[in-house]
């Protein structure tokens, strides 16, 4: 008669003795080569591999075997030292051998063992080994692993709600909080802005903005049950489809004066509009780890490839913050004609000097809209430029990027301009500027350029410039002969000028 009393895991080596009989449990076609086998190690500790077997394709497989949370924490580390003896005692390459991570436990090694096995460089499976009430072994199982989080990782698209008085704002954020709790969306941050300018033309001057996290694969699913008829088809991942569908069920449910669409890199830059009281919630809702300082750093985007004035500090030590700001970089200058291939260039170089880069981009990618303000009143603030520091050793340099015109006289008017690529001014300031810039520049006669200073030291750069153009794809530096910029672009088109702040005033509400 069964008591249902269940008894206690056995002893490790009880349980490697009867799982060494039963490799199927693991895997089929496994065949048993040796139990503890040892491993000796002349600059080090040696070490037993619990079980060592052949699969059936005849890589060896290395099975580590634990039975509770203590020995659990010692895994990781067992198993990069017997892959790494393995390879130097016995010659093997790393695609010849396989691991097995076999515990009855994974409450301590859910998560060192998840992102361990994203990191490491040989096959890593994770099985959890469960007993029946005699304590004998009854099955495997393959540990999958934790959830991944989405971390900080910001949706670009920003929801604005903007009000006529601040306790109308106040009553629609407690509203946000409420309809999303409902919806089971959890990982978001809702900021305050008010208008603190003088412009009377500014009608709702209490706001809030609501920014989520990007969406998991679970939430994406979640959105998807409450919402069939909005998520049948989604055709681009990248335009965070359900967070738009969130976003549009807020819009439709909470009174709102004025509905707002914007980006990191806009909110972060709009005058007058002071960000306040930001509130996480979810994975943003530790104020340690999350204070209302950090908050606002990271919805004003300025260190992801949303925002067009990106800014960055990374070390080539720390490889992924210096993966991760070369993804980024790329990004926003994509579209800056020769800057990507000549600034990943010289990141190649940075990273064969162990250097550490400061980056600080600004690349609106709307070359008509900064010449147009440089010609209007002479402020250069919407100019596309670059400046990129590095530090290695006791040495230091610099790289600038600007916009410089050949010397070539193109002086025809802006609309002529615009109809070689097909587009008047509207269409240019409502989503094509980006598109037809790289035409628009050549017919101008101007290039993006990069500029670089010689080695220094003592924090400050060397006197001599150069400039940077690549040949079979090194780096090459050359004297700058002449360098003209956009101020002397303008006295040499009168025509392109009038005509430019002409356009601007017919089209745009000043």
């Amino acid at each position: 008669m069964t008591t249902g009393k269940t008894i206690g895991v056995p002893k490790e080596s009880i349980l490697r003795g009867e799982l060494a009989t039963r490799l199927d449990l693991v895997e089929k076609n496994l065949t048993l080569l040796e139990v503890e086998y040892f491993l000796p190690n002349a600059e080090g500790a040696s070490g037993f591999v619990d079980i060592l077997a052949r699969d059936g394709r005849g890589d060896l497989v290395i099975i580590e075997l634990k039975r509770s949370d203590q020995s659990a924490r010692q895994a990781l580390h067992e198993l990069e030292k017997y892959v790494g003896l393995l390879a130097v005692n016995a010659g093997l390459r790393i695609d010849q051998l396989r691991c097995f991570l076999v515990s009855t436990t994974w409450h301590e090694l859910a998560v060192p063992f998840t992102r361990y096995k994203k990191h490491v460089d040989f096959s890593l499976t994770g099985m959890r080994l469960f007993l029946d009430e005699e304590g004998d072994l009854e099955r495997c199982e393959e540990f999958v692993g934790t959830p991944a989080s989405a971390g900080n990782e910001i949706c670009p698209m920003y929801l604005g709600m903007l009000y006529e008085n601040s306790d109308a704002r106040d009553e629609a954020s407690l509203q946000v909080v409420g309809l999303l709790r409902g919806l089971s969306i959890c990982d978001y941050i809702v900021v305050d802005v008010n208008h603190e300018g003088n412009s009377g033309k500014v009608l709702y001057p209490f706001g809030i903005f609501v920014i989520f996290a990007v969406f998991s694969a679970a939430v994406e699913e979640q959105v998807c049950i409450l919402f069939p008829e909005d998520t049948e088809e989604v055709y681009d991942e990248d335009d965070y489809w359900h967070e738009q569908i969130i976003q549009t069920r807020l819009t439709e449910t909470i009174r709102i004066d004025e509905v707002v669409n914007d980006s990191p890199g806009h909110l972060d830059s709009l005058a007058d509009w002071v960000k306040s009281r930001p509130k996480g919630f979810g994975i943003y809702g530790d104020p340690i780890i999350w204070p209302q300082l950090s908050l606002l750093e990271l919805i004003s985007g300025a260190d992801t490839q949303h925002t067009v004035n990106y800014s960055n500090l990374a070390s080539t030590a720390h490889a992924p913050a210096w993966a991760r700001m070369r993804t980024d970089v790329d990004s926003v200058i994509s579209s800056n004609g020769r800057w990507p291939a000549l600034i990943n260039s010289w990141l190649d170089e940075s990273e064969q000097l162990s250097a550490e880069v400061k980056v600080q981009i600004y690349s609106p990618s709307d070359v008509l809209s900064g010449i147009e303000l440089l010609a209007r009143n002479g402020d250069r603030s919407f100019i596309a430029e670059l400046t990129l520091g590095r530090k290695y050793a006791r040495s230091n340099n610099l790289v600038r990027g600007s916009i410089v015109w050949d010397g070539g006289i193109r002086d025809c008017s802006l609309e002529d301009t615009l109809g070689l690529v097909g587009c008047d001014l509207l269409d240019y300031l409502t989503g094509s500027s980006w598109i037809v810039e790289p035409a628009i520049m050549l017919s101008l006669g101007l290039r993006y350029a990069v500029a670089e200073t010689s080695t220094g030291a003592n924090d400050l750069p060397g006197d001599r410039i150069q400039e940077l153009s690549l040949s079979s794809g090194a780096l090459v530096r050359q004297d700058i002969s002449q360098e003209l910029d956009l101020e002397e672009f303008l006295a040499a088109h009168p025509i392109f000028e009038k005509s430019l702040l002409s356009a601007y005033d017919r089209t745009i509400l000043r």
